[in-house]
């Protein structure tokens, strides 16, 4: 008995003993391991196809080759100074130098470099890309369908026939920023059939190529080979493959520094399943700037926040929802940053910011700051005033309008009378009436409108007219046009006055005013038409007058 019950607690001992065992297994995760390969490129290559165009970002040599094993939670950081002179490189310019780096997983997967012609190789996948200029640092991107920044490694060559319009469209995609992607031209011959070291070596040894040209996508997860054609989608249909494919949890991001004379130093940093840069910035003070501005105000935003491990940072203005602006930067840890920013429509802005280091660790985003710009006061309604009047009699009009800011508003008046515009009246508070008066020293009809602006000098569009007739108003329009139908004084208008006057019943003038032709305020009568009829058929005699004469009762 005592043996038995020995042997079931020992037992017992030994399965909680693999089921402590298995827990921690499960929750601890395994260590990243891999190579990291950084490429120095030229944007603009130093290698011409067969047309003589440059290859764009041809690889110059290998600036690190490094195998890494990194734990889960931690950052691996390494630097590395590429000599040009040490690899044989001269005219090396600091606007025309890259470097994009690759992290292959370890595990491989045999491939074929010309299916199915059995060119076997052995495939490290791509797990993560990033690329940088002297001074611009640059990280691992995803999107929408993509886990990872896809590296293409353009196998091709000087002397190949068919490699530019491989080099065209594959340019094409990656302008196109449609997908996160870099590649390099691996330039394996020259124009003469010679290698090209090191891009020779990569393309034979380690991918065991067939033909030119030859591309291999993420290590050789995909492979676009010559004898496959080249329309667009099939370059895009790997590329979204590769997006697709699950990988580690990486961060990867890559700086460069200028050394001059053509010497670099590239710095990587992986973060495997943390941060690569560290710890993000604090949250920026909140942006200092006035409150309330004109439109076309050009102005400095200052902020300031700090970073943990002291990392220069640079800062993201905000004015509306949806509306960034570049990155500004890179300004010391700590110290105030200065961002123009130029409020141009006007309306209400609520600016913030945030900061990220150089490692593009990002911050939250600051307090926000409102910031007015100043709106033109609304266009006022049309002047109330009378509709009728006498010349040298003033007149009332009244007119108001609102400021969405509240500010005081100023009225000037358009009389319609070919004097100038009135002097501006004012101030007057948002919405309440500033009334005028007139006087029309013509008979005619004018139409009265006004415009506002406010203490800023911000105009409002010009308000829909009131209209006055002042005295009596002419319906004349061509002087003895008896028969109003827009032409003469002619035979049919003599004809339509001598009907009036001697053949009645008869119509009257349409408009009486033409009838009174030699304009002595009354008729129509003989002196009317013996104006006309001396006008018509001798000459010389004077015009016709328009008169003013009311309709007989």
């Amino acid at each position: 008995m005592k043996l038995a019950r020995c042997c079931c607690i020992s037992i017992v001992l030994l399965v909680t003993a693999i089921l402590l065992a298995s827990s921690v297994m499960a929750d601890t995760k395994d260590a990243y391991q891999g190579t990291v390969r950084v490429y120095i490129v030229e944007p603009v290559s130093r290698y011409l196809d067969i047309d003589s165009d440059p290859y764009a970002y041809g690889l110059l040599d290998f600036g690190m080759l490094e195998t890494v094993n990194i734990a889960d939670g931690t950052v691996w950081e390494h630097s590395e100074t590429w000599d040009a002179s040490v690899a044989g490189f001269t005219g090396i310019t600091e606007t025309n130098i890259q470097a994009h780096v690759v992290v292959f997983d370890d595990d491989f997967v045999t491939e074929d470099a010309n299916p199915p012609n059995g060119y076997w190789f052995s495939a490290y996948y791509g797990d993560a890309a990033a690329t940088a200029t002297p001074g611009v640092n640059g990280q691992n991107q995803t999107a929408t369908g993509f886990s990872h920044t896809v590296f293409i490694e353009e196998g091709t060559a000087s002397d190949c026939v068919s490699c530019p319009t491989s080099r065209t469209v594959l340019h094409g995609i990656y302008e196109s920023d449609d997908y996160p992607m870099l590649y390099a031209a691996i330039v394996g011959n020259d124009a003469g059939g010679d290698p090209i070291e090191p891009a020779h070596t990569r393309l034979v040894t380690d991918y065991n190529i067939a033909a030119y040209p030859t591309l291999f996508f993420d290590g050789g997860y995909e492979v676009k080979y010559s004898s496959d054609g080249d329309l667009e989608s099939a370059y895009r249909t790997r590329i979204e493959s590769c997006g697709a494919r699950t990988v580690p949890d990486l961060d990867v991001v890559i700086g460069m520094e200028w050394l001059g004379g053509g010497d670099v130093t590239v710095t990587v940093r992986i973060g495997n399943g943390v941060p690569a840069g560290g710890g993000a910035p604090g949250t920026p003070s909140q942006p200092i700037l006035p409150g309330f501005v004109l439109p076309g105000a050009c102005l400095d935003a200052k902020t300031t926040a700090t970073d943990p491990d002291g990392h220069d940072l640079y800062y993201q203005f905000v004015w509306t929802e949806g509306d960034t602006a570049e990155w500004a930067g890179p300004y010391a840890s700590g110290t105030e940053a200065v961002v123009g920013v130029c409020f141009h429509e006007s309306g209400t802005y609520n600016v913030k910011v945030r900061a990220r280091d150089e490692w593009f660790l990002m911050g939250d985003w600051s307090p926000v700051k409102v910031v007015t710009v100043n709106t033109a006061p609304d266009v006022p309604s049309a002047p109330t005033g009378p509709e009728t009047g006498d010349p040298e009699i003033s007149y009332d009009f009244t007119v108001s309008t609102t400021d969405l800011n509240g500010d005081q508003i100023y009225y000037q008046f358009d009389w319609d009378d070919g004097t100038k515009l009135s002097e501006w009246f004012g101030p007057f508070a948002s919405g309440a009436d500033c009334l005028q008066s007139h006087l029309w020293t013509d008979d005619g009809i004018y139409d009265v409108k006004t415009h506002a602006k406010d203490e800023w000098d911000l105009m409002s569009e010009w308000s829909s007219p009131a209209t006055i007739q002042i005295g009596s108003v002419s319906c004349c329009s061509v002087p003895g046009d008896i028969n109003d139908n827009g032409v003469g004084p002619d035979i049919a208008d003599l004809v339509y006055l001598v009907n009036y006057m001697f053949k009645q019943p008869a119509p009257g003038p349409p408009c009486w005013d033409t009838a009174d032709v030699n304009n002595n305020g009354a008729g129509p009568d003989i002196a009317d038409l013996v104006y006309l009829v001396n006008y018509m058929f001798k000459q010389p005699a004077p015009d016709p007058l328009c008169g003013h004469i009311d309709p007989p009762k």
